[in-house]
């Protein structure tokens, strides 16, 4: 008999599976768990025209589920969640098509909790990374990068040397999209460090 995890271990091989998603609503919904018509309503999501009417309706509906649910679906996890970088660090999760496809996460969360958060939700493949603080080798070297097929790093400490650590990774065998900001927090300027490097097949 399915678990939650076999559920979102398989939707993870199977993103752009819709029906896959429904099933697992279903067998939320066996289960009295509010979580299924949350999904329900992230998939009707992503199949109607962003923005419109019917769109802003649903996802009005789906953010105030999630608002009043989200420390029971995150769980431990959800007592981390901080989106002010200081003093604790970033993390937020992301939620896409009822489950949690992606994390905002600082650095030093990362290293503290990742493990954990790849085995409650392993439907985690984007992350947005924060304060890295010229820490690129030791990046490179973090398994957990094998699992994420987009990754953006923003942070106003990240030199080309990082960069060059990160693309000699052998974790980023499933990367399709990598970008890295440098970002000045006091004046707002931003530089794509990553600009110009399109064929991420070089990785």
């Amino acid at each position: 008999m399915p678990d939650q995890i076999s559920f979102l271990k398989a939707i993870r091989e199977n993103l752009d599976d819709i029906d896959l998603r429904l099933v697992y609503a279903d067998w939320l919904e066996d289960n009295s768990d509010p979580l299924a018509d949350f999904v329900r309503l992230q998939c009707e999501l992503l199949s109607v025209e962003p923005f419109s009417e019917r769109w802003c309706d649903l996802d009005q509906e789906a953010e105030h589920t999630l608002y009043y649910q989200r420390k029971k679906w995150l769980g431990p996890l959800a007592e981390r969640e901080h989106l002010d970088p200081k003093p604790n660090g970033v993390l937020e999760h992301i939620f896409k098509g009822g489950v949690v496809e992606g994390v905002d996460i600082s650095f030093d969360l990362l290293l503290e909790l990742g493990e954990t958060i790849l085995e409650q939700f392993p439907t985690v493949h984007e992350m947005t990374l924060f304060d890295v603080k010229y820490r690129g080798a030791e990046l490179a070297k973090l398994p957990i990068l094998d699992h994420v097929d987009s990754l953006t790093i923003c942070c106003n400490r990240f030199a080309r040397k990082d960069l060059e650590d990160l693309l000699c990774s052998r974790h980023l065998q499933n990367l399709k999209r990598l970008e890295v900001w440098l970002i000045d927090y006091r004046s707002g300027y931003e530089i794509e460090l990553t600009r110009g490097l399109s064929d991420i097949g070089r990785l």
